[in-house]
């Protein structure tokens, strides 16, 4: 990816603003929610989009209360009432 440069300060409450030619290019529009990590040392920002809240998987994702789970994950989930059913097996 081009490096593109860009200076902005940190105000008192501890924001920045990303500049709009970055949200653009990077499809970020309002409310949505960005990730923010440590590596090495840098402070790296990430969209975030449909993925799995248990692998972090991008492929077969079921939606449930606002979240993503993929069809692997799925598989491996076992509700109570089947719980409750293998332990009287």
């Amino acid at each position: 990816m081009k490096r593109k440069g860009n200076t902005r300060q940190i105000d008192a409450l501890g924001r920045i603003v990303i500049p709009k030619d970055f949200r653009n290019t990077l499809g970020i529009n309002d409310f949505d929610s960005l990730e923010l990590f440590l590596e090495d040392d840098r402070i790296v920002i990430k969209k975030l989009g449909k993925e799995c809240v248990f692998c972090s998987g991008q492929e077969n994702l079921a939606e449930f209360s606002g979240k993503y789970v993929c069809a692997s994950c799925m598989a491996q989930l076992v509700s109570p009432s089947e719980k409750a059913e293998a332990k009287h097996e």
